[in-house]
């Protein structure tokens, strides 16, 4: 079969969403199917870039994927994606990403020789039910799309937890006939220890009796590093030599240097670029606590990572992250109360009050949830192998 993997570039970086397609496409690779990454993003260049790729994730450096992949322009991706499909002539076009990044696959009509699949990584309280529909010239136009539209016309919908399935059938009111059980994303347990905790924090000079809170994210508006920053300012900082250890991309990187400024808290901030496995490994045997504080969380992968090594964890009560952890047993969890998302800026007054003087929902062990970690948790063979026999059951590679 000819697979078309439609979504974010395959990523150095350990990205969520990248990390998540590296997985689908090694698994319909390793099945024999011919498997094209198709990419649309911004861009000046009006014809399509075609290269031939290896994918090799921070999380696992003996995990290599060569792919090809197609980059096509956003403003112009309806042409370009007409081009491709006549190129490839795919069987099967599986997409990945929030609805709006693959509008020029919602606008054009339905192909019935092809399987449309869609994974849904999204956060189901915050969904935004209507998409912003492009033109031809890749302007959005005025009317949108109706979510419960798109997904009554594809052939299956994967969702990535049980949060956003019940979004999807019970408050979207859908059908089940093409709502796949859900699948949450793979699951990557690094490989910590003593030995690689002690050459971590000598060789950035912390004390063993200060603690290290570590946080993982790219920094866009929607993870809010500068919440993290307040909060361990106010709540978390209790010795000159405590660190917050920021892992993040590049992009935006001075703007957390000034808000630690601001904060007094320069010498108490770290801020990691280059996310390499052995970076990553470094400070997830070190640290003491992981904090993230989204505005909006679909499944939160670094969240689940730590949990598997039985980190102690923050985290702002949205999404599946919130739900799951709620009742998850046996883990030391804080959730906080994350009253108004989407206000980015430390000059914000009514969020700054807010991530001062937080409601904390929960903090504790729980021993009464009702669940275990390894009840939801995939590791990335498992999450393979259930992805092909998902789509096996659904008959989408023959007899």
């Amino acid at each position: 079969m000819k697979v078309v993997l439609l979504g974010p570039p395959l990523s150095r970086q350990g990205s969520g969403i990248g990390w998540i397609k590296h997985n689908i496409a090694a698994a319909l690779k390793s099945s024999g199917h011919e498997v094209w990454s198709i990419v649309a993003i911004s861009t000046t260049v009006n014809s399509l870039m075609a290269s031939t790729i290896i994918s090799k994730e921070a999380r696992d450096d003996n995990d290599i994927l060569e792919l090809d992949e197609v980059v096509i322009s956003l403003e112009n991706a309806a042409k370009d994606w007409k081009e491709i499909k006549t190129l490839i002539n795919p069987d099967i076009v599986i997409c990945l990403g929030e609805p709006e990044n693959i509008w020029f696959v919602i606008e054009e009509e339905k192909d019935p020789k092809v399987k449309l699949v869609y994974y849904y990584l999204s956060e189901a309280k915050t969904m935004n039910r209507y998409i912003p529909i492009r033109g031809q010239n890749g302007v959005y136009q005025e009317e949108a799309l109706d979510v419960k539209v798109l997904f009554a016309e594809l052939d299956l919908v994967i969702p990535a937890t049980p949060v956003t399935t019940i979004a999807i059938t019970k408050d979207m009111k859908l059908e089940t006939k093409n709502i796949a059980d859900y699948l949450t994303p793979p699951v990557h347990t690094w490989a910590v220890s003593a030995e690689k905790a002690i050459e971590y924090r000598r060789s950035v000079s912390i004390e063993p009796t200060c603690k290290i809170y570590y946080c993982i994210a790219m920094n866009t508006p929607r993870k809010r590093l500068d919440q993290v920053m307040i909060y361990f300012t106010f709540h978390l900082l209790k010795k000159p030599c405590d660190k917050l250890v920021i892992h993040a991309n590049p992009h935006g990187a001075a703007d957390l240097v000034s808000i630690s400024q601001r904060l007094g808290i320069t010498r108490n901030l770290r801020i990691n670029t280059r996310n390499s496995k052995a970076a990553i490994e470094g400070v997830m045997s070190a640290g003491d606590e992981f904090i993230s504080l989204p505005a909006a969380e679909g499944y939160g992968l670094p969240l689940w990572e730590s949990l598997m090594l039985n980190k102690k964890v923050i985290h702002s009560a949205v999404g599946y992250p919130y739900e799951g952890l709620a009742d998850l047993r046996g883990k030391h969890v804080t959730l906080l109360e994350a009253e108004t998302p989407y206000f980015y800026s430390i000059g914000n007054q009514a969020w700054y009050s807010v991530s001062r003087n937080p409601k904390i929902l929960k903090s504790g062990i729980s021993k009464k949830g009702e669940y275990d970690l390894e009840d939801i948790i995939n590791t990335p063979q498992m999450f393979r192998s259930k992805f092909i026999d998902l789509l096996n059951s659904k008959g989408f590679f023959g007899a």
